[in-house]
Formats: structure tokens, sequence, C-alpha cells
């Protein structure tokens, strides 16, 4: 996904991110593996500086001027789901599904 402000603050953002599925069909489970980092570059939108709820986001170690360029977040983690129709032997077609989640997630 990528973003170009041309009318405000001309700047850029930019997001990628990566999703693996791994099913486990004969126990209903699954486990979804994901991963995404963004970007930004010239983005005047963000209050940089030291004072603001970003305080020392976009400042290099060598100085405290913010660059307003850089790595935006990070974030990987594994997202699991299990079927409780698969559990309560309960038919989807007829009853509708039935899932619950567990996010771990590392940013």
């Amino acid at each position: 996904m990528g973003a170009y402000d041309f009318d405000l603050y001309d700047g850029v953002y930019l997001e990628a991110g990566l999703e693996y599925v791994l099913r486990f069909e004969d126990i209903g489970l699954a486990l979804n593996f994901v991963g995404n980092v963004a970007y930004v570059s010239n983005w005047d939108a963000y209050p940089v500086g030291n004072n603001g709820p970003f305080a020392g986001i976009f400042t290099t170690p060598q100085t405290t001027e913010p660059t307003l360029s850089g790595l935006q977040h990070w974030q990987v983690g594994v997202i699991g789901e299990y079927s409780l129709n698969n559990l309560l032997n309960i038919s989807p077609p007829l009853r509708g599904v039935a899932v619950t989640r567990l996010f771990i997630l590392y940013q």
C-alpha cells in the first residue's frame, strides 16, 4: 500500500506486508503468520521534535533535528484461529461458523 500527498504535505507513505496461512483441517486449527513494515519520506503531517506525542520518533542518534523520513513502524506475529464448529461437531452450512482467535503481535 502506498500514499502520496501532493497537495498539502508533499510526502510518501509506503507499507508492505506478508501473510502465510498454515491450516490443519483435521483439527480445525489455522495459524496465520504475519509481518508488515511502513516507511515515510518527507511527511510533514507527523508532529516531530522534542515536544508532542511523538517526541523523538524521526530523530537520528547524531542529532535531535527531525529527519521526517525513515522507518515508521514494523510488526510481526502469529494469529491462531480455532474452529468451534469442529470442537462441538456443528456443521457450518446449517448453523453458521464459529471461531475463536488468539493474536500474538510484536511491534
